[in-house]
Parts: C-alpha cells; sequence; structure tokens
C-alpha cells in the first residue's frame, strides 16, 4: 500500500512540475507577434460573435488554408481570460497538460509503471514541449492530438467498436487541421486497416471480434467522420471556386514543395539529426544518429515480439513505423527542419524510449539476480541510476527554461505592442487609416490586434482601398535606415503613388520600433 501511495504521490509530483513550467510566467514571455497578433483577431471575432471562420491559418508549405478547429479550439480561454491574448496561451497550456495525462494514463494501463514513469519524464520535461505549451499556435498541440488520434486507433483495433472508429477518425481530422505532416499518421493506420481487411477477407471471421461487414462500416464510418471535421474548409471552398483545392494541386503538380537544392542523402541525415536535437536535446553527428535509430528500432522490434502478443503489438509496430517512415518523406519537402515540424513524433518515440529503457533495466536486474547479487540490492541500484540519469534529462532541458531564473521583465511583446497602439491612437487617426511595418517582410497583425481591441480599427491589411493616413512601424534601428520615400512596400508604395504630395506628420521611436505617420 505505502508502495503504491509513493508511486502516486511521484507521478502527481511530475505532471505537477511540468504543469508549472508551462504556465509559469506567460504573461512576461509569451511569444505575441504578428501571427498571434492576427489569431487573436480572429478569435476575439469569434467570441464576440461578430465573425465566425470556415478556414484556419495557411499552411508553410504551398500557403493552402488548413481547417478552422484551432481557432474554435482555443476561442473559449480567449473568452475566460476577457480577450487577453495570454488567454490562448494558458489555454494551449491546459490542453497539453490534459493530453499529457491521458497519454501517461493509456502507456501506464498497457505497457507499466516504469514505461510509463519513463514516458511522463521524457515528454512533461522535454524543453521544446515545454516552449511550445507557453504561446497559442496551430501546431503546438499536435503532439498530443497525434499521440491521442493512436491511442483512439488503438481501441479501435482493441475492441472493434465502431465508436473508437468514430474517435479516431475525428481525431485525424482535427490533427490534419493543426498541421499537414500528421497525414503521416495515415501510414500506420492504413496499413494496419489493409492488414486485417486480407484476413478478415481469407479467414473465417469467426475469429475475429467482428464480421468483414461490420468492419468495413467501421472504416467507412472513420473515414466519414473525418471528413466531416473538414466541412467548413470544403463549404469555403466550394464557395470561392475551389481556391484552395487548385492552390494544393498547383503546388503539388510544379513540385513547389519538393526539395531541389540538396543531395537527397543529406537532407535524410539533417533531418533524422534534427528529430534527435528536437526531441532529447542533444547534438549528435550523422552516424551516432543513425546507429541509435537502428539500435531504438531493434530493440524496440525484438521487446514487443518476445513480451506482447496482443494489440499492444500492433500498436507499438505503428510508432515504429511512424518514425521510421517520417525521416525518409520529410527529406523530400522543401523546408527548414523546425521544431514544430516534428510534434507528432514526440510521444510515440519517447514510449519507445520508454519501453526500451525499462526493458534494458528488466535484463540488468535479471542478470545480476542470477549471479548471486541480492535483488532487493539490484533493484535499488538499477533504479537509482535509471532514476539519475531521468534527473539528468530533467535538468539540462529545464536549464534552458530562462524565464525561471531572469528578473523581471519590464517590457513585454504583449506590452509592446500595446504602446505602439496606445501611441497611434493618441495620434487621434482618420476613419480611414492604415498600418503597415517595415521592412517589408514585416507584418504587424500583433499591433492591429490592440488597435481593434481598443476600438480604433485601421482598414483591413489587405484592403486596396485609399487611406487617409498612413502609420508605418519601422523595426529598423535608425530612423534613416526605414528608407520611408521610394519603399516598395506595396501599401506605402501604392499612397505614394497616388499622393506624389504625401507629407511625414510624425515619427517616434516606441520600445523597440519606429512610428511614422504619413498623410496624403
Amino acid at each position: 500500500m505505502n508502495k503504491k501511495y509513493f508511486f502516486w504521490g511521484f507521478i502527481l509530483l511530475l505532471l505537477a512540475g511540468a504543469f508549472f513550467l508551462r504556465i509559469y510566467r506567460i504573461p512576461e514571455y509569451l511569444t505575441f507577434l504578428s501571427d498571434q497578433g492576427r489569431d487573436a483577431i480572429i478569435l476575439k471575432r469569434i467570441v464576440t460573435l461578430e465573425k465566425w471562420v470556415f478556414v484556419g491559418p495557411t499552411t508553410s508549405i504551398g500557403n493552402v488554408f488548413t481547417g478552422p478547429f484551432f481557432y474554435y479550439l482555443v476561442a473559449p480561454f480567449m473568452l475566460l481570460w476577457r480577450l487577453d491574448p495570454a488567454g490562448p496561451a494558458y489555454g494551449i497550456a491546459i490542453i497539453n497538460t490534459v493530453g499529457l495525462i491521458l497519454s501517461f494514463v493509456f502507456v501506464y494501463k498497457n505497457f507499466g509503471k516504469v514505461t510509463s514513469c519513463i514516458f511522463l519524464v521524457f515528454a512533461g520535461f522535454s524543453m521544446n514541449q515545454i516552449l511550445q505549451s507557453r504561446f497559442s499556435w496551430n501546431p503546438n498541440p499536435v503532439s498530443v492530438f497525434s499521440f491521442l488520434s493512436l491511442v483512439s486507433w488503438y481501441y479501435s483495433m482493441k475492441t472493434g467498436r465502431a465508436i473508437w472508429f468514430i474517435t479516431t477518425g475525428l481525431m485525424i481530422g482535427f490533427s490534419l487541421q493543426l498541421h499537414y505532416l500528421t497525414v503521416l499518421l495515415i501510414l500506420p493506420m492504413g496499413l494496419e486497416a489493409i492488414v486485417t481487411s486480407v484476413r478478415l477477407l481469407r479467414l473465417r471471421h469467426g475469429q475475429y471480434r467482428i464480421s468483414p461487414t461490420q468492419y468495413f462500416r467501421n472504416i467507412f464510418l472513420a473515414v466519414g467522420s473525418g471528413v466531416i471535421t473538414f466541412i467548413p474548409l470544403i463549404l469555403f471552398d466550394i464557395k470561392n471556386h475551389f481556391i484552395n483545392l487548385q492552390t494544393l494541386l498547383r503546388s503539388s503538380s510544379t513540385g513547389e514543395i519538393q526539395a531541389k537544392n540538396i543531395a537527397y542523402m543529406d537532407r535524410f541525415n539533417d533531418v533524422m539529426r534534427s528529430m534527435w536535437h528536437h526531441t532529447l536535446g542533444v547534438d549528435w553527428n550523422t552516424e551516432l544518429s543513425f546507429i541509435t535509430l537502428v539500435g531504438l528500432m531493434m530493440l524496440a522490434y525484438l521487446i514487443v515480439r518476445a513480451q506482447f502478443q496482443d494489440t499492444r503489438r500492433r500498436f507499438v509496430y505503428g510508432c515504429m513505423i511512424l518514425v521510421i517512415t517520417f525521416i525518409p518523406l520529410f527529406a523530400l519537402l522543401e523546408t527548414g527542419r523546425h521544431v514544430h515540424y516534428y510534434n507528432h513524433l514526440y510521444l510515440a518515440l519517447y514510449l519507445l524510449i520508454g519501453l526500451t529503457l525499462s526493458y534494458v533495466a528488466n535484463i540488468i536486474i535479471k542478470w545480476l539476480t542470477q549471479i548471486g547479487i541480492s535483488r532487493g540490492i539490484v533493484n535499488l541500484l538499477v533504479y537509482i541510476a535509471l532514476g539519475a540519469s531521468l534527473l539528468i534529462y530533467i535538468q539540462s532541458h529545464i536549464s534552458s527554461l530562462v524565464y525561471l531564473t531572469e528578473p523581471h521583465k519590464p517590457y513585454t511583446q504583449m506590452g509592446d505592442a500595446q504602446s505602439v497602439a496606445k501611441y497611434i491612437i493618441d495620434q487621434r487617426p482618420a476613419d480611414a487609416y492604415q498600418v503597415v511595418g517595415l521592412p517589408y517582410y514585416e507584418t504587424e497583425g500583433h499591433y492591429r490586434y490592440y488597435l481593434e481591441y481598443f476600438n480604433i480599427r485601421p482598414m483591413p491589411a489587405d484592403a486596396l482601398g485609399d487611406p487617409t493616413e498612413l502609420y508605418i512601424i519601422c523595426h529598423e534601428e535608425t530612423i534613416l535606415a526605414c528608407q520611408i520615400a521610394g519603399n516598395p512596400q506595396w501599401q506605402l508604395a501604392d499612397f505614394q503613388n497616388r499622393h506624389p504630395e504625401w507629407k511625414k506628420v510624425s515619427e517616434k521611436r516606441i520600445t523597440n520600433v519606429w512610428v511614422v505617420k504619413i498623410v496624403q
């Protein structure tokens, strides 16, 4: 009984620590730049019932719209925090922590105490998992949604019940709307569906929980429920003459998304090294990265072959397929190896690591016991060594979290955006005024949010109208570097072309930007 209380007390301590690291000082360190400002505007309009949306953010490849699920997922937190942009960030922290708890419970019930503890330490204290839980962005919940999609798929295989197939379809649909790379989840599930279909058709269905007819009906329900999640996006495409579908087809057919400039094996090695860097925080060379990957997959395969004869074996195989296929497929794409591109792998990889470390610990215990060492002493030494290793992992990851040690920050990204917005409001802008960012690659969504929040709304960012005034937010160090006259930024250039006699009324340094007002 005491051991049971100790175990669950330890788990609660880990979960509390993981949650604390996700919410501590969020407003001070919140990433609130143009993308987050754009999303905040959309969320504000949703919760105030001003405008419901049918599409989500665009993808980084091909500029294809995703579905709107992310906005409706975090919108309640925008309402609970009374339109404070920190609300969705707290929402992501809560959602990811709840997902972590559900994932831990699944691993505990199906793979045991040691594996689940290791899994929880890796997932709960990963620096990148923590940082991605501290601001609102559509890829940030991908890790828990992807793993819970696999969990739903596991229960579909185990029970054969229609409700789990429907849940799997919904979870896949939601995951796809969070990030397009979650489409790779379909690979292990599709392979399992094909193998099971062939077996059901070739063998007597009495050996299975369901008949072939029931199974195919359930597959149809899974696909149908996934499609249902995309109904808003489908309606948007129908209304807009299939612009999203056309963009997707053009990007695919013209090879826009395929890498061309770097040799494939160099990209393959880069993807593999980046995977270990992002998930474990290590900087291994290509050889060590490859050896570790092959060794982990081989050990995981041998472990499940030896220990599991049921659905758990197929689930672990699915996690292995997800990791193994990602590397060669992602290497095909023309994109950076950013941390969020690996989100759908994190928890599956941590499960494989947990299984392997747990199995190795058991092998060492058995071997030392067989040569005559007391089992109690062996258990103590092995688990002290394992615990020390996990503590080193935790320390190495949380030592990089600067918000744990830095003093109070007088300036924050939200505060800076508010200061700029309030300055513009103090200039008493005309009814038709526009806000632009310089250099041309800088956008101004975070400033626009607070202008709208204070009910002094500028013209839409993509408006083609003729504003009376233009407020230029320049991110250069000096005002001369802003090069306002003759600048190619399209809104600024159009304003100057329409009004050759334009004049500058004011300029001022606000926090870390220059705010320049020009009029007709």
